[in-house]
């Protein structure tokens, strides 16, 4: 079972990683994160076994992909509606409406209904104490997360910049900068401003 990955950023565009070993072989990875194309990168990841295959999702910390182990024994909640919780509220969220019995915090989160948020609060009233979390184990892997509309942002100007004959490799961590620099509303700015920095 794969619990750790270590390699190059072969592809990342904030819902899919894929991470090459030093191997050779690559991993796809469900990895909410965009990570610089090219750079070394180290990720927990929990493996995910079904019929139709293994699929694995990864975490900046070792506290983070715990949790989400713990999320997977709740009754009725599988591992996307897992993923979506830790990835759009976060664990320290979680953990608070589970102790505050706030179901509404937790239905927000697309897949999660009022029945589920109760059996989430149900299944870890009194497991997450010893779930440290918060603390940072990895470090060099986590990158600041963007929005869903800078993820939009930035999967539109890679399109563009592929279809412009660019690879990856020469535009991705310019993008990345462009986003974290300013706030952009139009995709057709962003690839301006892009270009002038190639």
């Amino acid at each position: 079972m794969i619990g750790y990955l270590e390699g190059t950023v072969l592809s990342s565009d904030g819902h899919e990683t894929i991470i090459k070993n030093n191997a050779g072989v690559g991993y796809q990875v469900y990895y909410k994160q965009i990570v610089t194309i090219g750079h070394q990168t180290q990720v927990y990841v929990s493996s995910i076994f079904r019929e139709d295959g293994q699929f694995l999702y990864g975490f900046s910390t070792l506290q983070e992909k715990k949790f989400f182990e713990l999320l997977l024994k709740v009754k009725g909640i599988g591992p996307k509606t897992a993923y979506n919780l830790m990835t759009q509220i976060g664990p320290e969220q979680i953990s608070l409406a589970v102790r505050t019995d706030s179901k509404s915090a937790l239905s927000k989160v697309p897949g999660v209904g009022a029945k589920a948020a109760a059996q989430i609060i149900l299944d870890l009233t009194g497991k997450l104490d010893h779930i440290e979390i918060g603390t940072e184990l990895n470090k060099t892997s986590a990158r600041p997360q963007l929005t869903d509309t800078s993820k939009q942002l930035f999967q539109d100007t890679v399109l563009a910049l592929k279809e412009l004959g660019y690879k990856e490799t020469e535009f991705n961590q310019i993008v990345l900068d462009k986003l974290k620099e300013q706030t952009y509303q139009q995709p057709e700015k962003l690839l301006q401003d892009v270009l002038r920095s190639l």
